[in-house]
This record gives structure tokens, C-alpha cells and sequence, in this order.
């Protein structure tokens, strides 16, 4: 595995929990309580909730970020990361 799929999966990753915290802030910030016998309530803490939506929209442009820094290398620079095929014609090409 090259460095550009590392930086393309590190990226892709970072998108995705960034998205998910920013979705779920409102879950982490609840605060759920016993009200009752099998019963439960919660209240959501809008400071915890704007912090975990900061978090994950920070999260998910540093993986837009390194997403975009990866695709910029793999076209700038063709030979930055060969496929499997060209590795394989060079190792046939000097035995």
C-alpha cells in the first residue's frame, strides 16, 4: 500500500467520524436520568452539543483537507505512487 491510499483512507476516515460526531453532538451531550421504573429522560447540554458539533466539523475539514492534499500530490506528481501493474512490469523488466 502506497502513501497516497494511506492519505486517501486517513482522509476518508476523518470525513466520516467528523460527520458522525457533528450529527450525533446532541446524543453525547445528553445528560439520561432514572426518572422511573424502566422510564428514562435526559436534558441536552447546548454548551456540550455546540462543542461536539465544533469537534466534528473541524474533524471532517482536516479530512477534507488531507483528502485534498493527497489527490493534489497523486496529480502532481504521476510517479508519487505506481499501481501494482507498473510494479509489476518493472520486476518482469529486469529479470
Amino acid at each position: 500500500m502506497n502513501k497516497i491510499r494511506v492519505g486517501f483512507m486517513m482522509g476518508a476516515v476523518a470525513i466520516f467520524l467528523g460527520v458522525l460526531l457533528a450529527f450525533r453532538a446532541d446524543d453525547l451531550a445528553t445528560n439520561w436520568q432514572m426518572i422511573g421504573p424502566n422510564a428514562w429522560g435526559g436534558t441536552t447540554d447546548p454548551n456540550k452539543s455546540h462543542l461536539y458539533q465544533t469537534m466534528g466539523l473541524l474533524t471532517a475539514i482536516f479530512g477534507l483537507f488531507l483528502t485534498g492534499s493527497t489527490f493534489y500530490r497523486w496529480l502532481s506528481h504521476p510517479n508519487a505512487g505506481p499501481s501494482e501493474s507498473e510494479q509489476e512490469r518493472s520486476f518482469f523488466a529486469r529479470h
